[in-house]
């Protein structure tokens, strides 16, 4: 696991941000594994109310006119570079 953090770990830290638990298709499951791939490189080594807040600036974006529809795609957008641990 990235930096040391646990599985529990990032359940609960996804379990904060409303993920619930439910059979997953290969897209839920792409979105999970990136948002939690974002909250260990931006976040890992805080505690879980920082990472729940690192993944929350990603789904605010989602959620917003201003920027792409899906995690995937506001994760990986390049102009502007937001999400710089994606391209290091």
């Amino acid at each position: 696991m990235h930096k040391g953090v646990t599985v529990l770990a990032l359940v609960t830290a996804l379990a904060g941000l409303g993920v619930k638990s439910q059979p997953m298709s290969r897209e839920v499951d792409s979105d999970l594994f990136n948002l939690a791939h974002l909250m260990m490189a931006e976040a890992g080594y805080t505690d879980s109310k920082e990472r729940r807040m690192t993944g929350s600036v990603l789904l605010n974006r989602v959620d917003s006119d201003k920027f792409p529809n899906t995690i995937s795609e506001c994760l990986y957008q390049k102009d502007p570079v937001q999400y710089s641990t994606v391209y290091d």
